[in-house]
């Protein structure tokens, strides 16, 4: 795809004797004539001449080889004409126009600081909005670039319950503005979910799109989804866990750009969990009156054994001892 050429080959028929002569060639750029809807042309014209072509036939196959900046634009036209020096009724031609289409190397993927992860308890005051964010990234590689479009659909609405405090759709460079649609309302509005995945299409959900004017590789585009996630509807799902899934989808002109690696749709979710805290009340009251209850079997089983009896006649069989005071002198008198 590096070198500018062009070759023309026979599959079958005659080989010796058979002289290919190339001539004719005319480039865009050395004045070549221009098309004002596809572009410049390129023009290249082979002759060869076939000696004792008689019930016989013979298949051409057309090689090109270009750069890949190349402009040919949408159609490539290629006319094959036959003439014979034997004179007859005169020279045959035919045409075909094929599509040009030009490969880019498009991929859409997702950041690794993205929110995966989200749980609420089911006790206490009721849980503010927590930061959610999705973080898409458009990888344009290879060597030539596009104009494209990017489109986030984020669920907004479960029933009649607002998910999001605050949404918003941010590209991570300058260049690149998007654009808010409406609502879309999908499904009955008061009806539970079925599933444990908020996805659109599904549910009521709202569409981004964020315009590219122009891809140049090696380049990455970044965009992050979210805002302020609402936590209080979580506590009223019947379903445990949840997952919030926010979709993305990257568009260009497929009639001129044609992907072949890599894919230009994505999903990214974040796993929303109900965490059932247990009431620990009844567990303190319930080793309270454990621990009074063994307490009071131990000391049952002490009396049965006599426990208190002997030690309160042992207490009672010990020798008391009289106190020892200090010794008084007796009294001399004098005559």
């Amino acid at each position: 795809m590096g070198r500018k050429s062009s070759e023309l080959t026979p599959k079958n028929g005659p080989k010796n004797g058979s002289k290919w002569v190339e001539n004719d060639q005319k480039m865009a750029q050395n004045g070549a004539k221009t098309d004002p809807e596809n572009g410049p042309k390129m023009s290249q014209k082979w002759t060869q001449k076939v000696p004792n072509l008689t019930k016989k036939k013979v298949i051409f196959q057309v090689t090109l080889d270009v750069p890949p900046d190349a402009e040919l634009g949408d159609n490539l036209e290629v006319t094959a004409t036959m003439s014979s020096d034997n004179g007859g009724s005169g020279g045959q031609s035919q045409s075909l126009s094929i599509p040009v289409r030009y490969q880019v190397f498009l991929v859409l993927a997702s950041g690794l600081d993205s929110t995966r992860y989200l749980n609420v308890s089911t006790r206490g005051a009721l849980p503010p909005p927590a930061p959610v964010t999705h973080h898409y990234q458009v990888k344009v590689l290879g060597q030539r670039g596009l104009p494209a479009n990017v489109t986030f659909w984020v669920p907004t609405h479960l029933g009649r319950e607002r998910l999001w405090e605050h949404l918003e759709v941010t590209p991570g460079q300058g260049g690149s503005r998007c654009r808010e649609g409406p609502e879309g309302l999908e499904g009955n509005p008061e009806a539970p979910p079925e599933r444990p995945r908020l996805v659109c299409p599904g549910l009521t959900c709202r569409e981004f799109t964020c315009p590219l004017p122009h891809l140049e590789p090696p380049q990455v585009w970044d965009f992050r989804v979210g805002g302020k996630l609402k936590l209080d509807w979580l506590r009223q799902q019947p379903i445990p866990k949840l997952h919030l899934v926010t979709s993305a989808r990257v568009t260009f002109d497929l009639r001129r750009f044609l992907n072949t690696w890599g894919g230009t749709e994505l999903q990214v979710q974040t796993e929303l969990e109900r965490v059932e805290t247990p009431n620990p009340l009844p567990w303190i009251l319930g080793a309270s009156l454990g621990g009074l209850v063994l307490l009071a079997l131990l000391a049952l089983g002490l009396y049965k054994v006599g426990f208190f009896k002997r030690r309160y006649k042992e207490m009672m069989e010990e020798p008391q001892e009289e106190p020892q005071g200090e010794e008084i002198p007796p009294k001399t008198t004098q005559n």
